[in-house]
This record gives structure tokens, sequence and C-alpha cells, in this order.
């Protein structure tokens, strides 16, 4: 399968930013490993967030 290179620099930016993200924000500093509802949401929104710009350049292509 060829994918261009412009795709995966940008999902190899994004994946890393959010397990960065996610690493800080369980590494345990209210205690060990918890992530409240509100972490966990933003992670969320991200996720979906990114999901929903895939899937719309990839019809508006």
């Amino acid at each position: 399968m060829v994918v261009a290179p412009e795709v995966f620099y940008r999902d190899i930016a994004v994946m890393a930013a959010l397990t960065l993200s996610l690493f800080i924000l369980g590494y345990g500093f209210r205690g060990p490993g918890r992530i409240n509802r509100l972490e966990g949401g933003l992670l969320l929104a991200c996720f979906v967030s990114y999901t929903v710009y895939l899937i719309s350049t990839t019809f508006s292509s």
C-alpha cells in the first residue's frame, strides 16, 4: 500500500503528542495512575476531533 509522506508525518506527530499527554496525565500527580473525568474528556475530545478531521479530509479530496 502506498501512503503519501505528508500523511505519515502528520499522523506520527499527532500520535506522539497524544501519547505524551496520556503519559503526563497518567503519571500520578494526584495518585497512582489516576486520570479524572476532565482529563479523560480532554483526551477523548482530541481523539474525536482528529478522527473527524481525518474523515473530512478523506471525503473532501
